[in-house]
């Protein structure tokens, strides 16, 4: 399960900055909020989190100081992130919660329906299901009403990954459908070819997996979504040892452990070790495993 994909696609934002070439002392102001969430969202990509803090804190002084609230929900919205990435859901919750007030409140909709879907994201961290449910189906009319391809294109590739965590693959099909023409978008392209390789698993194909998450570590590394290539690769590894390949699965295993644990995911380094001893054993293959041992955090 691959939760934190669809928050950082969905959260990280950029600011609009409108600065013409005459002197523009609030377009300046907006132009250092936006360098500074540009510096935040780098870092969180790097897994370096308390450089990302800092960051999105100080884009979200200088929008507040210049009382501009649209930038300063993107930036909470940018710390919501940065707590469920730590695995603080309460204070992710908060701040997503207060996003989405201040886009309400600005008619907002497509900020409003990210907002949606990053809290559907925090319920099913927790456990909500039912919860993350009614946030995606709120998220899904705002990104409509909004006209926001993008948006409900992330939405409907979230709610498929939803339906998998439910053994529910009917459904799951049934979203990536609807979101078929909107993933030629770098932004969707990853959620929608990784999500269909998990649906490809779940139906026994391990071809087809292969395929899909290759094509989504594809899109994922051209946007360097480091945790969303973390994904494509554990997924790889599964896809091969499905196809009854032990070599090729140990190798994606491997890879997967290794920018997990450049990214400090220590569960996700422990998945992809039992991963590794698994296929070591089925196949044979004498592989020595102290270096990914050594790789944990």
């Amino acid at each position: 399960m691959r939760l934190d994909y669809c928050a950082t696609l969905c959260l990280l934002a950029f600011l609009a900055a409108g600065c013409g070439g005459r002197y523009d002392p609030f377009g300046r102001q907006v132009n250092r909020a936006l360098d500074a969430s540009i510096q935040g969202e780098e870092c969180f990509s790097q897994g370096e989190l308390q450089r990302a803090e800092k960051a999105f804190q100080k884009s979200l002084g200088i929008n507040r100081s210049i009382d501009n609230p649209s930038g300063t929900a993107i930036q909470l919205n940018n710390l919501g992130a940065l707590a469920l990435a730590r695995g603080d859901a309460a204070a992710a919750r908060d701040l997503f919660q207060r996003a989405l007030d201040m886009n309400q409140d600005l008619g907002n909709r497509s900020g409003a329906a990210t907002n949606l879907a990053n809290l559907a994201t925090v319920a099913q961290k927790v456990g909500d299901l039912p919860k993350a449910e009614q946030y995606l189906t709120m998220a899904l009319q705002m990104a409509q009403q909004a006209r926001a391809a993008r948006v409900q294109g992330q939405v409907l590739c979230q709610a498929a990954g939803l339906a998998l965590d439910q053994q529910d693959t009917a459904t799951a099909a049934g979203f990536l459908e609807q979101a078929r023409g909107m993933a030629q978008d770098p932004a969707v392209q990853g959620a929608w070819n990784y999500q269909h390789g998990r649906l490809a698993l779940s139906q026994g194909n391990a071809e087809g997996a292969v395929a899909f998450f290759s094509q989504a570590l594809a899109a994922d590394r051209k946007l360097l979504q480091k945790s969303a290539m973390a994904a494509d690769l554990l997924g790889l590894a599964e896809a091969w040892e499905l196809r009854g390949d032990p070599a090729q699965s140990f190798q994606y295993y491997a890879r997967s452990s290794e920018v997990y644990a450049a990214l400090g995911n220590l569960a996700k380094v422990q998945t992809c070790l039992t991963g590794l001893r698994r296929v070591n054993a089925v196949g044979n293959l004498g592989r020595s495993l102290h270096l990914y041992k050594n790789s944990e955090p």
